[in-house]
């Protein structure tokens, strides 16, 4: 048994896989017209596409057509999947940790802020002081809900490609 990484790896099959996945039911000679290749390669590449179950045959002799096997496909565009899924998670992880240190920097900030207030105005009010501090504390509460909003739909979008690309 051929695997489907060693089958796909020539340039070639991959072009055969393209020609078919377009074609479909096409016989050596019509696959050869359209992937521009010699029958003699296509006969040899499509040989092994169909040992790594990727290809499947119906009829026999000159007249025997070939098809993508998309059954075939499955364990590795679920492996495919499960990596696609692992790396979206990581990258939203890592989005989160950069959005908790921009957080953490404004409310330092903020902090800040407060204390050059006081240090500077020996009449203090305070509530102003709190209001300020919270309507800048809202705008980045704002900004960091945004951004975590916009990584949840790059994540969705990425699961829903692997998933769609899964079920074909």
């Amino acid at each position: 048994m051929t695997d489907i990484f060693k089958a796909i790896a020539d340039p070639k099959a991959r072009l055969v896989l393209e020609t078919l996945a377009d074609k479909p039911g096409s016989t050596v000679s019509k696959t050869a017209e359209f992937s521009r290749l010699k029958p003699e390669q296509l006969t040899t590449i499509v040989a092994s596409l169909v040992e790594a179950k990727l290809v499947k045959s119906t009829g026999s002799g000159a007249s025997k057509k070939y098809s993508l096997n998309t059954k075939g496909f499955g364990p590795y565009v679920s492996w495919l999947a499960k990596v696609a899924e692992t790396s979206a998670v990581s990258n939203l992880e890592l989005q989160l940790i950069d959005l908790g240190e921009k957080f953490g920097a404004v409310v330092a900030q903020g902090s800040d802020w407060v204390s050059t207030k006081v240090k500077d105005n020996v009449d203090v009010d305070p509530k102003k002081w709190g209001k300020e501090l919270g309507r800048i504390l809202a705008e980045v509460k704002r900004e960091v809900q945004k951004e975590t909003t916009q990584v949840k739909k790059e994540a969705k979008s990425i699961a829903t490609k692997v998933k769609n690309s899964v079920k074909r």
